[in-house]
């Protein structure tokens, strides 16, 4: 989960990453108090970016929209959670939002930034659209920067514990994989992996790091210089190891999608320009 700061008085928010989502959202209708909120009207342009068929909010009662969470010719939306998949319903507002900075490799909290007003969903559909993600979130954090997605390209999705590969890509670094431990012994698969070793056979380079052992790693190359160095190998327990990759079939969504455990980085979001970057680990 990410912490912001946000409304008027500012006040702590947590939400869940999701870097698939196409709008960043929190339900409004239980706690949410703020003097600084702005619903969108229908008929703007930030209205028709967040949603593909602009519809306008119709309110059977509006003389406490501040209650109600419901104004009249407001931007319509859909909410989307997204581990129960399920869509909800709510309007676009506006508010204030703010972060606390954290410089370089401190560990202590830098100041609160400046406040800037952020466009967000009003998730107003109760409790079924907060079910099933991490206890205390309040919303999700969609950083995706669309909502129509077309098969190929890379993601990062941490609710995926394993990288999924497109089976052309899986199949060519199974290949290299099993030349570069041609001498390694060969054992039956384990669920949900391909191709897995004994691991007392094979010789693998491995750092130590403050007393944690550090996986070996692979490199995927995105062109014009990106990169993500990501674990390449997972203890099963028994003298067992395996590719961690798995085979995601002929014709996936999307033709990477690298998973949590696979992903040894963190990552730097620049809201402004849609994008973000990778920060690799210090290992020695």
């Amino acid at each position: 989960m990410i912490n912001i700061n946000q409304g008027t008085p500012l006040a702590p928010v947590k939400l869940v990453l999701d870097l698939g989502g196409k709008l960043p959202w929190l339900r409004c209708d239980k706690g949410y108090t703020s003097s600084s909120y702005k619903p969108v009207n229908c008929t703007s342009s930030k209205c028709a970016q967040a949603s593909k068929h602009v519809t306008c909010v119709l309110c059977k009662n509006s003389t406490e929209p501040n209650k109600t969470w419901c104004h009249n010719n407001a931007c319509s939306i859909h909410t989307r959670n997204p581990v129960t998949k399920a869509v909800g319903h709510g309007e676009l507002i506006t508010d204030l939002v703010t972060a606390r900075s954290n410089p370089g490799s401190s560990q202590a909290p830098g100041p609160l930034l400046t406040p800037r007003r952020f466009a967000f969903g009003c998730a107003t559909s109760g409790e079924f659209s907060l079910r099933g993600l991490a206890k205390g979130a309040q919303g999700v954090a969609g950083l995706g920067r669309s909502s129509v997605s077309g098969v190929g390209g890379t993601k990062v999705d941490f609710q995926a514990p394993y990288t999924v590969l497109q089976t052309s890509i899986y199949k060519a670094i199974a290949k290299v994989h099993m030349a570069r431990y041609k001498n390694a012994t060969r054992v039956p698969p384990v669920a949900p992996f391909s191709t897995c070793y004994k691991a007392s056979t094979m010789d693998v380079p491995e750092w130590i790091l403050e007393g944690n052992r550090i996986p070996h790693s692979i490199v995927f190359l995105f062109g014009k210089g990106g990169m993500s160095t990501v674990s390449d190998l997972k203890w099963m327990g028994d003298d067992i190891r395996c590719l961690s990759f798995i085979d995601g079939g002929l014709y996936p969504k999307t033709s990477i999608v690298l998973g949590e455990y696979n992903f040894n980085g963190f990552l730097e979001f620049d809201i402004s320009r849609s994008r973000f970057g990778f920060l690799q680990p210090l290992f020695p």
